[in-house]
């Protein structure tokens, strides 16, 4: 059986500050602690009114491997923004996660790699 995929859904609704610095310690997670594993951080824009898209779009075009993004053209609300991750995620895992880095990303403890 090959390699697991994880695929972290993150909702963002004017995260313009956060999208770098939550792809930045999931990446160092995956590296460092998680390196087993395939993974994509999956944002989705829920019709910001600051330049998150922007972010995203630069972060989508230098990570195209790891980073996957799905835009609204106006607010939603988070629960679209997550129903809208899930329905589209692929991975064997799925992560939901919020941008602000109020829950850092860590290895959970049940995972044995």
């Amino acid at each position: 059986m090959g390699t697991k995929k994880i695929d972290i859904v993150i909702p963002c609704f004017n995260e313009a500050k956060c999208v770098d610095l939550i792809y930045d310690a999931l990446k160092k997670l995956f590296e460092k602690r998680l390196s087993g594993y395939d993974w994509s951080i999956f944002y989705i824009d829920d019709g910001r009114q600051d330049d998150t898209l922007e972010h995203i779009v630069k972060l989508s075009s230098s990570e195209s491997a790891h980073v996957r993004y799905f835009s609204f053209a106006r607010n939603f609300g988070k629960e679209s923004a997550i129903y809208a991750g899930l329905e589209n995620a692929d991975g064997d895992y799925v992560a939901l996660m919020d941008a602000d880095l109020q829950h850092p990303p860590r290895k959970p403890s049940f995972m044995s790699t």
